[in-house]
C-alpha cells in the first residue's frame, strides 16, 4: 500500500479517464481535484481538456482511442494519483521523446521531494536529477553515485550514454 509502480506496458480499461486514472478506488473515494493534479503533473490535463468531454471520454478497449505517449501519461497519472511514499518508474516514460519526458521528471521530483522516486531507465539523461544512480554491469551493481560523477568517472557509464545519445 507505500508502492506506487508505473510499468512501460499500460492497462487502461474500457472506461473514462476519471477512473483510469483513479483506477480501482471506489467510486465514491475519487477525488477529482487529486485526478486533475496527477494528470498536470504528468502533463496530460492540456490533452484531456481538448476532448469535447474532457475527464469523462471513454479511452476504449485497452485505451484504443489514445496514442501510446498519452496512455503512458495516464498511466503516470494513476501512479501520481496514489500518492504512495515510493514511486517507481518502470521504463514508464519509454512512449514519450527526450523533451517531454524531462519535463514530467521535473515536475514529478518538485512534487515528491519529501518520497522516493525509482526510475527504471535504458535512457540515461532522464537520470540527470537523481540522487543515485546504480550502475549494473551483468547483473551486479557496478557502482552507485550521481550523474555527473558517473559520467566523468565511470567508463560503463560513460559507454552507455554515448551508445545512447547516438
Amino acid at each position: 500500500k507505500n508502492i506506487s509502480y508505473v510499468s512501460q506496458d499500460v492497462y487502461l480499461s474500457d472506461n473514462d479517464i476519471n477512473h483510469n486514472i483513479a483506477f480501482g478506488v471506489e467510486e465514491e473515494k475519487i477525488i477529482k481535484k487529486r485526478i486533475i493534479n496527477s494528470a498536470k503533473l504528468s502533463q496530460i490535463h492540456e490533452f484531456i481538456q481538448s476532448l469535447p468531454d474532457k475527464y469523462l471520454t471513454l479511452t476504449g478497449e485497452k485505451g484504443t482511442k489514445l496514442s501510446g505517449g498519452q496512455k503512458q501519461r495516464i498511466a503516470i497519472a494513476r501512479g501520481l494519483y496514489e500518492n504512495q511514499n515510493l514511486l517507481v518508474l518502470d521504463e514508464a516514460l519509454s512512449a514519450l521523446d527526450s523533451k517531454n519526458e524531462i519535463q514530467i521528471l521535473e515536475k514529478i521530483f518538485d512534487a515528491f521531494r519529501s518520497k522516493t522516486v525509482i526510475i527504471v531507465s535504458h535512457r540515461l539523461t532522464s537520470l540527470k536529477n537523481c540522487d543515485r544512480i546504480i550502475v549494473f554491469d551483468k547483473g551486479k551493481i557496478d557502482e552507485i553515485a550521481d550523474y555527473e560523477y558517473l559520467k566523468n568517472n565511470n567508463k560503463l557509464f560513460l559507454d552507455l550514454l554515448k551508445a545512447t545519445t547516438n
